[in-house]
């Protein structure tokens, strides 16, 4: 075994189009609800970074509102609200692509999943989607994109 050092990376998951591809919306301004857009990675020492990366396509429907996104961390059972990502429209509009990074000490050697969340904001009405088609196919990654890195800390 070489040893790596601080900043060196361990290993890189590429999200797979079955994976990442989902089609969701959302319709609430105050809770949050799964995409089912997920990435996994098993961390091989538990003081390692886990970096999670990505993009994905959103749009909303009405007029001034926008899109949170967030990272649900499987091994915390929560997500962080100071890593959020988001799109606001002024007028509906085209589609947008929305980066999204979460960072964390992986804290465990078991599977960890990171499942992107999405939340609409604005007025009371409308509604925000992730993922371009409704029937992307298991090949298409549907205009969105997730991967999981381990990084020596």
């Amino acid at each position: 075994n070489v040893k790596q050092g601080p900043g060196s990376v361990v290993q890189f998951i590429q999200g797979t189009p079955n994976n990442i591809n989902n089609r969701s919306s959302s319709n609430s301004n105050s809770s949050f609800s799964s995409t089912g857009n997920v990435v996994s990675i098993t961390p091989t020492n538990s003081s390692n970074l886990i970096v999670v990366g990505g993009f994905f396509t959103t749009y909303v429907d009405t007029d001034s509102r926008g899109i949170h996104l967030t990272i649900y961390n499987s091994n915390l059972s929560t997500h962080d609200a100071n890593q959020e990502s988001g799109v606001y429209y002024h007028d509906k509009s085209p589609w947008m692509q929305c980066p999204i990074k979460y960072s964390c000490t992986a804290g465990t050697t078991s599977q960890i999943d990171f499942t992107l969340y999405h939340m609409r904001y604005g007025a009371s009405s409308g509604n925000a989607y992730v993922g371009w088609s409704s029937s992307p196919g298991s090949t298409n990654k549907n205009w969105n994109d997730m991967w999981a890195m381990e990084v020596v800390a």
